[in-house]
């Protein structure tokens, strides 16, 4: 396990438990156990961000790599 990525793991296994949708870099996927999606920790730094319905109603989580360019 990556060193600071326990966050990652905590929220992927809430989604997983309460069936929001996971999307990384705006693409929905699929996985079987939060252990899964390190990888997606090791070559860029990511942003977790909430999906809503209309009514305001948490329905997913997405994770979308933050550009170099914001990074300080």
């Amino acid at each position: 396990m990556m060193r600071g990525t326990s966050w990652l793991r905590d929220e992927l296994k809430r989604a997983k438990e309460i069936g929001l949708t996971v999307h990384i870099d705006d693409k929905i996927c699929q996985y079987q156990n939060p252990e899964e999606f390190y990888y997606v920790l090791e070559e860029a730094p990511y942003m977790l961000d909430y999906l809503s319905d209309e009514n305001g109603k948490i329905t997913g989580i997405c994770f979308n790599r933050v550009k170099d360019e914001y990074l300080v």
